[in-house]
């Protein structure tokens, strides 16, 4: 993987070294106050210049006028310098002593304007530094790494740039030291950060030191650091880094990826930024390897030895066997780096440390074709549809809306029979990595299948949008109307002899489930048409609508939990129901009307409306929902509307919007 710098997996800020900048400062002593001194420190330049930058500060109705001197008790030890400092400003006032000082001396301003009185303050004045040097000692295993340098990145404005690089000839411990420029009276510099890159098996990683100035490597500090004269900062800044080694056995083994990933500093507060990350919801990775055997190496080390930070996970091909984490660490295995960690960002019990060494050998694995979750899914009070049967599995994140997360497998409800005055179907899945899960039933967020359509075709939504003719592949009377060809597995001239071959945008509706039956009709799933749909209808239409009669179910289960079961009960969802008109003569056929949760948890439904513009959006579990309407009832383009914007509506219930007026 190349490095990403705007999330390096170690990426933490530093602790700012201000102490020592500024010394404690004497009561100032104003007459009737113009102006004042804002620090108790200057630099003095060397000889033959010997100037001071004192900053003078103007509080008063106009421009601060008079006369500055630097004394030494009641000597004066500075030539006498006319000032002039706009009124509400800060600025400098560079004074020129007569010889070099170093110590605590007085500075006095005879003001002439627009009052007239004196200000006195104590102050430090000390040589110029115009740069300090700052570093640290680079340390770890020698092999399997080159092209290493260390880089000091600018901070500010909330904008980080790379400012330079240095090539470091690593030889198992090498010190590195950059001379960071200082401000005008010694002060700190802008906010920096380092970065430490290596080649690590051709691929170049890169991360972020991460601690503070006594060397904790990983202490989980938020500010950055800046240079100092007070402090000597140089030496602080260590990169320690080693190398984990294992191997992998089972199903899978030789071919399998492994992956080391690690947790951040500080976890993103967000779920796009959880997401965001290397291995999403859990942390970053930090090197990768492939087979049996395998040694990682420039893995950041922590100093301290009670401080695990790294899951290490093995990939195998999905077909032959399941994903298994830290599983030297787990007595059952985990099944996720989520599962590594406790499904917790404070939990460390699965975690990996380096012992306070900088080797972590023995992490073995060994590959299995995982677990099978199974169960019974109810269907009461309704006659289900196929859609009520899909079924889905997430992984359990903690704090992710359900919907939000990735769909892992899919599955269907089969062998649905009557039972009582239920309907009733079972479902089983294998190849789940241990772990938690979320198992829906009926809770598909969008579904494109194919529905009778009153139209021929779908030319009158693509009337000039040209980016849209690619398009009309999803309506048409048949499917053999559609520019391209069908070949059968006989044809003489199939490109692909033995196989069913389809081109053009008659191979692309094919891809996305049309089918002939008896010469050229269509039939998708369940439904089956010879020819053109009849019962009124024109032709056939792909849209994204899932019809659903029941609410939709869920449910948590663990696969190391035999006592969670995963049987789930689905029951009749509520009904919104109403009539859409448009303005003029325009047609409100089989346009889309969609019931959007505001609670952002549960699924959204759609219909789309008759000849005559009714619609009733089946399946809706209880909650408040939004009402949307639009004019394309396969791109789901919003438009405004006048009447009903939302609607509470209770599991099983039937409401009606009345009538939705669309203003487009």
């Amino acid at each position: 993987m190349t490095s990403r710098f705007s999330r390096l997996s170690v990426l933490a800020c530093i602790t700012a070294l201000a102490g020592g900048l500024l010394v404690a400062s004497p009561a100032a002593q104003a007459a009737t106050g113009g102006v004042s001194v804002t620090t108790s420190k200057v630099a003095q330049f060397a000889a033959p210049d010997l100037r001071t930058a004192v900053p003078v500060k103007c509080t008063a109705t106009a421009t601060c006028t008079g006369v500055v001197r630097w004394y030494n008790g009641a000597t004066v030890i500075s030539t006498p310098l006319y000032y002039s400092v706009a009124k509400g400003t800060t600025a400098y006032v560079w004074t020129k002593l007569n010889a070099a000082y170093s110590g605590s001396y007085t500075i006095k301003f005879a003001e002439t304007g627009p009052d007239t009185g004196s200000y006195t303050k104590t102050m430090t004045i000390e040589p110029r530094k115009y740069s300090t040097p700052v570093g640290g000692t680079i340390s770890g295993p020698v092999g399997g790494i080159t092209d290493m340098k260390v880089s000091r990145w600018g901070f500010k404005y909330g904008v980080i740039t790379r400012l330079d690089s240095k090539a470091i000839a690593f030889n198992g411990s090498t010190p590195y030291s950059f001379d960071v420029p200082l401000g005008t009276n010694n002060t700190a510099t802008i906010d920096y950060r380092f970065s430490i890159s290596a080649k690590v098996n051709g691929v170049t990683r890169e991360w972020y030191w991460r601690g503070s100035p006594t060397g904790t490597t990983y202490s989980a500090t938020k500010t950055q650091h800046h240079a100092s004269p007070v402090k000597d900062v140089n030496g602080h800044y260590n990169f320690t880094f080693g190398t984990i080694s294992g191997g992998v056995s089972g199903p899978g083994a030789s071919t399998a990826k492994v992956r080391v990933i690690g947790t951040p500093a500080v976890m993103p507060t967000t779920q796009t930024g959880r997401k965001d990350l290397d291995e999403p919801y859990c942390g970053d990775e930090y090197g990768t390897a492939t087979g049996s055997s395998f040694s990682i190496p420039f893995i950041p080390v922590s100093t301290t030895s009670s401080d695990p930070r790294y899951i290490v996970g093995v990939i195998p091909d999905p077909d032959v066997a399941v994903p298994a984490w830290n599983d030297s660490k787990a007595p059952d295995k985990y099944g996720s780096c989520l599962a590594a960690r406790n499904y917790s960002d404070s939990s460390t019990s699965g975690l990996l440390s380096f012992g306070g060494g900088n080797t972590l050998t023995g992490v073995n694995t060994t590959l299995t074709t995982g677990e099978t979750v199974h169960g019974v899914v109810t269907f009461r009070g309704f006659g289900d549809r196929f859609t009520d049967r899909k079924l889905d599995i997430r992984p359990y994140v903690p704090h992710g809306g359900i919907l939000n997360l990735p769909i892992v497998k899919r599955s269907d409800v089969t062998g649905v029979v009557k039972v009582g005055s239920d309907r009733a179907g079972t479902y089983s899945i294998d190849k789940l990595p241990p772990g938690k899960y979320w198992v829906s039933a009926g809770r598909q967020q969008s579904c494109s299948f194919w529905y009778p359509s009153y139209y021929s075709n779908n030319l009158t939504y693509l009337s000039g949008e040209a980016d849209r003719e690619t398009e009309i592949w999803k309506s048409f009377s048949r499917l053999s109307y559609l520019s391209g060809k069908y070949y059968s597995p006989d044809a003489s001239d199939n490109p692909v002899p033995g196989q069913i071959y389809v081109d053009g945008l008659e191979g692309i509706a094919y891809d996305h489930g049309a089918r002939y039956q008896n010469g050229g009709g269509l039939y998708y799933g369940s439904q089956a048409q010879n020819g053109s749909p009849g019962g009124g209808y024109a032709g056939w239409m792909y849209r994204d609508v899932c019809v659903t009669e029941g609410a939709g179910a869920y449910k948590l289960i663990d696969t190391e939990n035999p006592a969670i079961n995963g049987n789930l009960l689905d029951l009749k969802g509520a009904t919104i129901s109403g009539k859409v008109d448009r303005d003029g003569s325009k047609t409100n056929k089989e346009m889309m009307v969609t019931a959007v949760s505001t609670q952002g948890i549960l699924v959204q439904r759609s219909a789309y409306t008759s000849s005559s513009g009714s619609f009733t959006i089946r399946g809706l579990e209880s909650g408040n929902y939004r009402i949307i309407v639009n004019t394309d009832s396969w791109r789901g383009l919003g438009r405004s509307h006048s009447g009903v914007q939302t609607k509470r509506v209770t599991r099983g219930g039937s409401y009606s919007v009345g009538t939705l007026y669309a203003h487009f």
